[in-house]
């Protein structure tokens, strides 16, 4: 994975909308969406969700500087616990 396309997963992981990613990061929101496609690819995730799951699981990548907004991380908690059920 690029460090650009680690850059937009890490903003995912924080609950982070295409637009707002993209204006963090100076890119377009068609670049944006393009990064989440192949990372998508590589990683074998379907969702934002299961790529923030991804994010918050892999000990390789940067661990999240900021602590995610309350709706995210009570969506990724709810996310947690259906997937291991």
């Amino acid at each position: 994975m690029s460090k650009r396309e680690a850059d937009v997963v890490h903003l995912v992981a924080q609950g982070l909308t295409n637009r707002d990613i993209s204006n963090q990061l100076n890119l377009s929101e068609h670049t944006v969406r393009n990064y989440l496609f192949r990372v998508f690819e590589k990683l074998g995730v379907s969702t934002r969700v299961e790529l923030a799951l991804y994010y918050i699981q892999e000990s390789e990548l940067e661990p999240v500087s900021a602590p995610l907004n309350q709706h995210s991380a009570g969506a990724l908690r709810s996310a947690a616990q259906v997937i291991s059920d």
